[in-house]
């Protein structure tokens, strides 16, 4: 799963080659240390006027962050048990964490959180902080 945020505005002149080239080859580099039931969700962060050969983002292996939604609502109707009720305002947030996914976005890395089921799936996020201080060592 790959996601990279795109301002509405910018949409249509996203190009999305260095995302999908640094993909092929983070998983051509890591395919053999790579777990069957297991989604690699990666979030790539914006980049703006950089060239296509540029040096790529760092990579950091991160614990699925937080959202928090302070959502508010307005009561259109009220009839017994049925009640009609709408959106009035929508406010997105997420926890402070280190190691976060939303963390590595706001710093400009890639992040790659391995997910189970229900979220992070610690033991794999273990194995690739060992083996990426074991690399640059």
């Amino acid at each position: 799963a790959v996601s990279c945020p795109v301002p509405d505005e910018m949409k249509k002149d996203v190009d999305m080659q260095r995302p999908a080239r640094w993909v092929c080859e983070w998983i051509r580099a890591n395919y053999t240390h790579m777990k069957p039931r297991i989604v690699y969700n990666v979030n790539y962060p914006e980049e703006k006027g950089v060239s296509i050969d540029a040096t790529f983002p760092d990579v950091r292996y991160t614990y699925q962050g937080t959202r928090r939604y302070h959502d508010q609502y307005a009561v259109l109707s009220e009839d017994g048990s049925e009640r009609t009720i709408q959106l009035k305002t929508l406010q997105l947030d997420h926890l402070r964490s280190d190691h976060s996914d939303f963390e590595a976005i706001m710093e400009n890395c890639i992040s790659v959180t391995p997910l189970s089921t229900y979220t992070t799936h610690i033991s794999e996020l273990k194995e690739w902080f060992h083996r990426t201080l074991n690399e640059s060592a």
